[in-house]
C-alpha cells in the first residue's frame, strides 16, 4: 500500500486507480467526489452484520452514492436514517422506515428522492445518534480518513458535539483499493472506528482523539457562509455577549432577544393540563397541543398560535399569574422566583439543544391531542413534571 506526503496526492491516486482498474461505478468520473465503487453493496452488508450495528436505532449517513446501500439496508432493518443536506444548508432529512412504504425504501435511500419520503430537520432538532457513517476517498488501517477536501464530514460531526451530542463510533464503507498506508492528518479530523470493504472488516484498535466541538480558530471566515449552521452557532455564542443577563436583568426589562433566549425549548408548557375544580391544583398530562411537533418540541405555527388555539398561554411579563403553573424547571419561572437556571439550560451550556440531551424535554415522550379523545385525558396524567419550587 502506498504512502503519501499530503491528502491531495492520496485522493488523486485513489481516484485514478479506481478509474484505471475499472472499479469505479456511476456517477463518473470518480474524481472530486466520494467515489462510488463496485462492491459497495457487499461493504454495506458487512457493516450491518457487524456487532457494532447491534441495537442501533438512529444512524447518520452521508448522502453520497456508495453509502446509498447503507441507507437502504438500514431502512430495511427498521433504523431511522438521518442524511445531511449539502453543506447543511437545509439541515438534515429524517428517513423513518415506519413512515415509508416497504416498496419505496430503495427510492427513499437515494439522494434524488429522499426529500419525497423524509422530513427536514434543523441540526438543533436532531436526536442523539447511535452510529455515524461517513464517506471517504482514502483511509488507512489506523483509522485516518480524507474526504473530498472540503472538511464537511469533520465539521458535521463537530457541530453535533458542539450541540452536546455524545461521541459515537464513526465508520465507513470503501473499496479495498481506497485503503492506503498513510497520509498526514489535522487535529480536527475525524477518526474511524471500523472500515468495511467488500472483502474485509478493519477494526481500528486505537482510534485517534475525537473532536469535542468546533475548532473555531481553524475555520476560514468563508466557512460561516458556506455552512449557514456555523454562522448560526457563531451568533448563538456571541449574540448575548458574556454577561449573564438573566442574573442581572428583571424580566420586564429584558429585550425580545433575551426573553426568547430564556426559553429552554422543553415543550412542557405545551402539554394539556387538568385543574381540580375543588382545590385548584394543576396536573400535567402527556398529551401535547396539536401545534407542537412532538419530535422537535417546536410550535408548528408560533406566530399564529393564539389564533389557532384560543386558550394558548402567550407567556410574557404581564402574565405573571401563569408562572406558578409552569414546570419548576422553567427558565421564566425560575428568574421570576429569583432562582438559578438549571445547569442543563442552553444559556448555561452554550448549546441550543442541551435540554433535549439532558432528558428534560418532552421529545419522544408525549403524543398529540389529535390522537387522544378528551375523555382519555384523566388517564394520561404524569408525575415527571413538578410544579414544586426546588429553591
Amino acid at each position: 500500500m502506498p504512502s503519501f506526503l499530503n491528502k491531495s496526492d492520496a485522493r488523486t491516486w485513489v481516484w485514478d486507480t479506481l478509474r484505471d482498474q475499472k472499479i469505479a461505478a456511476f456517477p463518473f468520473p470518480p474524481h472530486h467526489r466520494i467515489p462510488n465503487f463496485r462492491g459497495a453493496a457487499d461493504a454495506a452488508r458487512r457493516l450491518l452484520a457487524d456487532p457494532l450495528f447491534e441495537g442501533v436505532r438512529r444512524i447518520k449517513v452521508n448522502p453520497d452514492a456508495p453509502q446509498r446501500h447503507v441507507r437502504k439496508a438500514a431502512l430495511e432493518a427498521g433504523v431511522v436514517v438521518y442524511m445531511p443536506s449539502p453543506r447543511l444548508k437545509s439541515g438534515f432529512i429524517e428517513l423513518d422506515p415506519a413512515r415509508i412504504p416497504q416498496d419505496k425504501l430503495t427510492k427513499a435511500a437515494s439522494m434524488s428522492h429522499a426529500a419525497d419520503w423524509g422530513r427536514e430537520l434543523h441540526v438543533w432538532e436532531l436526536p442523539e445518534m447511535d452510529l455515524v457513517v461517513t464517506g471517504c476517498v482514502a483511509v488507512t488501517a489506523t483509522g485516518r480518513r480524507c474526504g473530498k477536501g472540503h472538511g464537511f464530514s469533520d465539521i458535521e460531526y463537530a457541530v453535533l458535539r458542539e450541540l452536546g451530542h455524545p461521541p459515537v463510533p464513526v465508520v465507513t464503507t470503501v473499496h479495498d483499493l481506497q485503503v492506503v498506508h498513510g497520509f498526514p492528518t489535522d487535529p480536527h479530523d475525524l477518526t474511524l472506528r471500523r472500515i468495511f470493504t467488500p472483502t474485509q472488516t478493519l477494526d481500528v484498535t486505537e482510534p485517534g482523539t475525537e473532536p469535542v466541538g468546533i475548532d473555531w480558530a481553524a475555520l476560514a471566515p468563508e466557512s460561516l457562509e458556506e455552512m449557514p449552521v456555523l454562522g448560526e452557532l457563531a451568533r448563538w455564542r456571541t449574540r448575548l455577549g458574556t454577561t449573564r443577563f438573566w442574573e442581572t436583568t428583571q424580566l420586564e426589562d429584558m429585550s425580545r432577544e433575551q426573553w426568547e433566549a430564556l426559553c429552554d425549548g422543553c415543550g412542557r408548557c405545551c402539554l394539556l393540563k387538568l385543574r381540580d375544580s375543588d382545590t385548584g391544583e394543576v396536573a400535567y398530562t402527556d398529551v401535547a397541543c396539536k401545534l407542537l411537533d412532538t419530535g422537535t418540541c417546536r410550535c408548528s405555527d408560533y406566530a399564529g398560535r393564539s389564533e389557532i388555539v384560543p386558550d394558548c398561554v402567550v407567556l410574557d411579563v404581564s402574565g405573571w399569574q401563569y408562572f406558578s403553573i409552569m414546570p419548576s424547571t422553567c427558565g421564566y419561572r425560575r428568574v421570576w422566583e429569583g432562582l438559578p437556571l438549571p445547569p442543563w439550560h442552553p444559556l448555561e451550556t452554550g448549546t441550543p439543544s442541551s435540554t433535549h440531551h439532558a432528558g428534560f424535554s418532552v421529545r419522544f415522550r408525549v403524543i398529540s391531542e389529535r390522537d387522544v379523545h378528551e375523555d382519555e385525558l384523566v388517564d394520561r396524567l404524569v408525575d415527571w413534571i413538578s410544579l414544586d419550587s426546588d429553591g
